[in-house]
């Protein structure tokens, strides 16, 4: 109970044992506290997609998302995704769900309508480790500081360019500061 009170929001692995989801999801009610969700095992969280429905925002890569929908969409461009996923999300009804698509950028869309595409830039990559724990980080953070779903997109591809960018699996200057002059960089 202290910790849910104190935080300000809460991030779930989906597909971690129903009993602790069933407990997160009391608690993040009881604080009135937003739930965002990751997956690891996409065959268990589609047997939960109940639970789908009360996260603020589900994010996922294409991959996972075609297995949650029962459907192929490895070869999709942010073009054709984005409106699958406003479809997809309106008959799951998931509040807010971000789709992330490797070097295509990302997608989102909202039940209220909103929808966008964040395109990926040229980098140099060094390593790929903690990208999607950086870009979910950033989706987060941006979330609760009030930046709509679009500016959210673009500041989370930032921080997954600071991760990628460097050679170790943490950037030991990942900060606000550093994403911010990365979304200076490229004029997000």
């Amino acid at each position: 109970d202290e910790i849910f009170s104190q935080a300000d929001s809460i991030l779930l692995e989906i597909d971690m044992e129903k009993d602790i989801v069933k407990r997160t999801f009391a608690l993040a009610e009881k604080y009135h506290k937003p739930v965002y969700a990751v997956v690891s095992n996409m065959s268990i969280a589609i047997e939960r997609r109940d639970f789908l429905r009360s996260v603020h925002c589900f994010i996922c890569n294409q991959q996972e998302a075609g297995i949650l929908f029962s459907e192929n969409y490895d070869n999709f461009t942010p073009d054709e995704m984005l409106p699958v996923l406003h479809d997809k999300i309106r008959g799951a009804q998931i509040r807010r769900m971000v789709v992330t698509m490797g070097a295509q950028g990302a997608v989102f869309a909202t039940l209220d309508g909103e929808e966008g595409y964040c395109p990926a830039k040229k980098v140099d990559v060094k390593d790929t480790t903690g990208a999607g724990d950086a870009f979910m980080a950033a989706v987060i953070f941006s979330t609760l500081h009030g930046f709509d779903p679009e500016k959210t997109l673009h500041y989370a591809l930032c921080a997954g360019i600071a991760a990628i960018s460097h050679e170790k699996t943490i950037h030991p200057g990942m900060s606000v500061s550093l994403i911010e002059n990365i979304w200076k960089e490229y004029h997000l």
